[in-house]
């Protein structure tokens, strides 16, 4: 039996799916030629019903000044949607060092407001910034410019955000200067004193480059530029990270032995020991996670400045809210605004 369809009724059809073919362009998102090797495919995608930001991207619409003191954190695993922990951590910088201004550069072409998270934290803290970033404009005239540009560090390795993110902090250092500190690294106190340092474990005898604090055009970080340049591995965790700031500190410290400069002066670096920057070695990760460890934690290191979560270790440790462990305490001092968030949500973070 043949049905008829009336005129009116395609017409409605056709505009239906009209409106739903322009519904889903608004959706979707363009990406950067680097945000193709870095994002994966659903990124261009918007999820239904997620209030997404769009963001002032950095060296394009907006440029720190050098004479501030300024903090950088960076996203760089195109994640649009950071964790609570990472949150935690950057506004625990904003928070502890209201003159600073305080960076958070998301590489996801967008932020996810549905909680409204980001929001709260602007409303609470004027020095902070949450942005995108022109890295192709950021990257031009740098010694890793090639690296950056040939996309290898996104080829063959199974760290692609870790690898952007040790060619990245080396550029806005030298572009800006300022702190840079890993989004596993919590502010217990004001850094705003504290000029051309880098973390160090005395035990092992690393800096580590996870917090690093340089003035703009700074030689060390030139120095670290032109080693990745030449020592870049897509593959290997250690070489472009500490590797870097160890090898460029020896150089222009002049000695094999850092523990040497520990307490002596060297012209181009300071090395802040673990009770000042890190506080635990990467082997004692689990004592941040402890239940009932934390209530004497920050009357017993008012030395500390950074401590660092080691988040490559810890990430499927849950930070349970309320436990007092050391981590718990801190997050509650330092990040009140993403506590009370993550704490509406659930039981830990």
């Amino acid at each position: 039996m043949h049905t008829s369809v009336s005129i009116k009724e395609i017409k409605v059809t056709d505009l239906q799916v009209a409106k739903e073919e322009i519904h889903a362009e608004k959706r979707q998102v363009s990406l950067e030629k680097w945000q193709k090797e870095l994002c994966k495919a659903e990124a261009k995608v918007v999820p239904e019903g997620s209030e997404m930001l769009d963001l002032l991207m950095l060296s394009r619409d907006i440029t720190p000044n050098a004479s501030d003191y300024n903090v950088f954190l960076g996203e760089t695993a195109c994640n649009s949607r950071p964790l609570y922990r990472a949150w935690c951590s950057v506004e625990s910088f904003a928070y502890q060092n209201p003159t600073a201004k305080v960076w958070y550069l998301i590489t996801a072409p967008q932020v996810d407001d549905s909680d409204a998270l980001v929001t709260a934290l602007r409303r609470r803290y004027g020095n902070l910034k949450v942005v995108g970033a022109d890295l192709d404009r950021m990257f031009a005239g740098t010694p890793v410019e090639e690296i950056f540009r040939s996309g290898r560090w996104a080829h063959n390795t199974p760290w692609p955000a870790n690898n952007l993110s040790n060619l990245l902090r080396n550029v806005v250092l030298w572009l800006w200067g300022g702190i840079n500190a890993d989004t596993d690294c919590m502010c217990v106190s004001n850094v705003t004193h504290l000029r051309n340092v880098v973390a160090y474990d005395e035990v092992e005898k690393v800096a580590n480059n996870a917090i690093m604090h340089f003035d703009a055009r700074h030689p060390f970080v030139y120095e670290s530029m032109s080693y990745l340049k030449k020592n870049f591995k897509v593959a290997t965790w250690h070489v472009n990270g500490p590797g870097v700031a160890t090898n460029i500190a020896k150089k222009l410290c002049k000695t094999q032995n850092l523990n040497h400069i520990l307490h002596q002066q060297c012209s181009s670096v300071k090395l802040m020991p673990l009770k000042n920057m890190q506080i635990f070695r990467w082997p004692d990760w689990k004592k941040i996670f402890e239940i009932e460890k934390g209530k004497q934690f920050l009357q017993e290191h008012k030395e500390a400045y950074i401590l660092h979560m080691y988040n490559k270790l810890s990430k499927k440790n849950p930070v349970e809210i309320g436990s007092r462990s050391i981590y718990d305490i801190v997050a509650e001092v330092s990040c009140p605004v993403t506590y009370d968030a993550a704490k509406r949500r659930s039981y830990f973070f």
